[in-house]
């Protein structure tokens, strides 16, 4: 269709809402009313266009009477079908039965030389960025003025992305990693995107979160991106969090099931840890304070795996209607708020979705080993809205924002139901008081289909009692009460893992390939399946190192063999003559076993064996004092590098021989953290040693090292300043041989 015809259709709908609009009450006003003509048969989701799809709309149908679909402006069809996994003609088949509703992100206009769209134009499909628009004009009669403003605050600006202090120290602040996850689409790899198109995302974000009433968001999220030159990858992440728990779930899923990543959750979580440091109070932070002081809701459900169909005609034959009656009878029973009835069809619909995944799963095609589409997730069943609140007595479900186990310790004291309803009740009694609300996990893309099974973990009940238990308890304690450590670990498995492990045979020719690949395939599937892959990277991460225990059974003259993970807090290994001969591993009983080296193997997913704790402790020092507890936790390498410096300054008017060799194992430390900024502070204190103690050219060398050293690493102000000083002491103690020469 052309520039005219689709400018007009926008008027057209412009006006229909707008003739909506004056026909509605606005204390009683439903974002249905703008939505008149739609075929929604409950339960019903919508599949998010914020960012990019990786569950397919058509993969939700055996647990959703009808999906909303929401068709963005792609360039041509082939990016269409790998984007939606169907064809123009099949989304529109799928609308025709009543499966699905197709809807437009933005205006008309926008589909401008999309001609292979103009089937699903023609239908005229509503827009929701213009029932967005006169749907918040009845919230906020300062709508547009409040829009306009939006738009103009991100115009021709230049936000900060990321923290060079913490990249320049060996880290990428988790937040960065978390923006770039969720703007890829949780994919097993990160996007090329740029400032632009993280600006254009969050500015989206903020109007939508202004059309559902949420402008008290929008401030406090402004503060980020002024304080300085901003943080865009901050207000990118808490944003989409926001965007994603308050306005979606009414603009979006239209008050039907609404689907979030669990790492929503788990960014907002954080976000509160982080409003406990006084020293972030005083800043931008300060702002947040009538924002996060409520919760938006409750978990109901432990981690349930629904399995997804594969392709569409395996969607459509699924004739289940377990899961889909159930999910109506808990969204029955919430409208009573009677929480016994709640948690019985939340235990119902529990079963109903882990059985239709079950069937789900047996109805693919066997042969359809290789797949682009996500296989399954997990997802917990939760209850958004101030109804929650009614649930909160119950020991077995806790808040959706239940950032720590501290959290009273921390800020005061958990949430009180009166907030809830105080800050969004505002919006839900428009609509719904309440939402069933699926988190969900991808599990991600795999080039073999995973099996999910029981993951056998060697394991004890008793633990060594030593230094490195001591650090192994530490490293959990920070795991479970830092919410952002457990996304950054997520997101760094998954990346890693990629599609899943690839086999290459080369053996000998006398057997053939094809029949070995599918030997070592079937191997694979068995022992080293994609699930098991992630959770031994998972334990290499937060532990610093795993294992695997290798069993080798002889069958005649074949061989098998087996793997088994061991859990790392009950294995240590053994040397003689300062070699490794072997391991000690705790038994189920507590009784240790000796195993031969050769029976043990040692994951390594990088090239240093270290934990994410380890890596990122100084980081999480600065934001999370209360629950880091410096001053009483086993010794870590940051602790070890800056007590070696703190000794060295002291020592070094006494002793440059004890000086040296405690700068120099910090150094050690400091490489081994691949900490840059640290690295070169300990070369010039070395290099301003070896000044004091007449040492010119010891010292000059060690300047020379730093400066080497840093050499395409200056980002920060810091780096510039610690540049700066190498270069003043490079040309001082140059001088000084030169004066000592002549």
């Amino acid at each position: 269709m052309d520039l005219e015809v689709l400018s007009k259709l926008d008027e057209l709908k412009a006006a229909e809402y707008g003739r909506i609009k004056k026909k509605v009450k606005e204390n009683n006003v439903d974002i249905l009313d703008f939505y008149p003509d739609l075929d929604l048969i409950t339960p019903y989701t919508s599949s998010n266009s914020a960012t990019s799809n990786n569950i397919k709309p058509y993969q939700l149908l055996p647990f959703f009477k009808t999906i909303i679909v929401d068709v963005i402006p792609l360039p041509n069809e082939d990016l269409f079908e790998r984007y939606y996994g169907v064809s123009v003609e099949e989304l529109i088949e799928l609308e025709r039965k009543e499966r699905a509703v197709i809807r437009l992100p933005g205006l008309y206009s926008h589909y401008k030389g999309l001609d292979y769209l103009d089937p699903i134009l023609s239908r005229r499909p509503h827009s929701s960025f213009l029932v967005n628009l006169v749907f918040g004009s009845l919230i906020n009669d300062k709508i547009v003025e409040q829009s306009e403003e939006i738009e103009n605050f991100f115009k021709e600006k230049d936000f900060d992305f990321g923290n060079n202090v913490s990249m320049e120290m060996g880290m990428i602040d988790p937040l960065v990693l978390v923006s770039s996850d969720i703007i890829t689409g949780n994919k097993p790899y990160l996007g090329n995107f740029t400032n632009n198109d993280y600006i254009k995302f969050t500015r989206n974000n903020f109007l939508k979160l202004n059309y559902a009433g949420y402008n008290n968001v929008n401030r406090f999220i402004k503060g980020i991106l002024d304080a300085g030159h901003g943080r865009l990858d901050w207000a990118f992440s808490y944003s989409s969090a926001y965007a994603s728990f308050l306005a979606d779930p009414l603009l979006n899923s239209l008050n039907g099931t609404h689907m979030a990543s669990y790492n929503m959750k788990e960014i907002l979580n954080d976000l509160i840890l982080r409003t406990s440091n006084e020293t972030l109070k005083k800043g931008f932070l300060s702002k947040s304070s009538e924002i996060l002081s409520y919760d938006l809701g409750r978990t109901l459900s432990e981690e349930i795996v629904m399995h997804l169909p594969l392709n569409i005609d395996d969607a459509l034959a699924f004739d289940s209607e377990g899961a889909i009656d159930a999910l109506n009878s808990l969204e029955k029973v919430i409208t009573d708020k009677n929480s016994d009835e709640i948690i019985e069809f939340t235990s119902t619909l529990q079963n109903e979705l882990s059985e239709a995944g079950q069937i789900v799963e047996g109805m693919r095609d066997a042969k359809e080993k290789h797949t682009t589409n996500i296989s399954h997730i997990s997802t917990t069943i939760s209850l958004l809205g101030a109804g929650a609140a009614y649930l909160s007595e119950d020991p077995n479900i806790k808040p959706i924002l239940y950032a720590t186990s501290l959290i009273s310790k921390v800020i005061g004291s958990t949430v009180k139901t009166e907030s809830i309803q105080k800050l969004i009740e505002g919006v839900f009694k428009l609509n719904k008081s309440d939402h069933v609300l699926f988190l969900y996990k991808n599990h991600g893309k795999f080039s073999i289909t995973p099996k999910t099974r029981e993951i056998r973990v060697l394991n004890s009940k008793k633990a060594y009692s030593d230094t490195l238990s001591m650090k192994y308890d530490y490293y959990e304690y920070i795991y479970k009460n830092i919410p952002i450590l457990r996304v950054l670990i997520d997101i760094t498995a998954r990346m890693i893992v990629g599609k899943g492990l690839s086999l290459k045979y080369t053996g000998n020719d006398e057997v053939p390939d094809t029949k070995m690949m599918e030997m070592l395939e079937k191997w694979r599937d068995e022992n080293l399946h994609d699930e098991l892959i992630i959770l031994q990277m998972k334990y290499s991460l937060l532990y610093g190192k795993s294992f695997f225990l290798k069993t080798v059974i002889k069958k005649g003259k074949k061989r098998d063999i087996k793997l088994k993970m061991i859990h790392p807090k009950i294995i240590r290994p053994f040397y003689k003559n300062r070699k490794l001969k072997g391991y000690k591993i705790l038994n189920e009983r507590g009784d240790e076993q000796l195993f031969h080296k050769d029976d043990i193997v040692d994951f390594k997913p990088t090239t240093r064996n270290i934990s994410f704790v380890e890596k990122y402790i100084y980081l999480f020092d600065e934001i999370y004092p209360n629950i880091t507890n410096k001053e009483n936790r086993p010794k870590l390498l940051y602790d070890i590098l800056f007590e070696d410096m703190d000794k060295a300054g002291i020592l070094s008017h006494q002793s440059y021989g004890e000086s040296e060799a405690l700068f120099l194992n910090s150094l050690k430390l400091a490489q081994f953290l691949e900490n840059w900024l640290w690295t070169a502070i300990i070369l010039m204190s070395i290099g301003d040693l070896n000044r004091q103690y007449n040492s010119n050219e010891k010292a000059l060398e060690y300047y020379l090292k730093a400066n080497d050293h840093i050499e395409g690493k200056v980002f920060s102000g810091l780096m510039e300043k610690i540049e700066m000083d190498l270069n003043n002491r490079i040309i001082e103690t140059q001088q000084i041989l030169w004066f000592k020469k002549t």
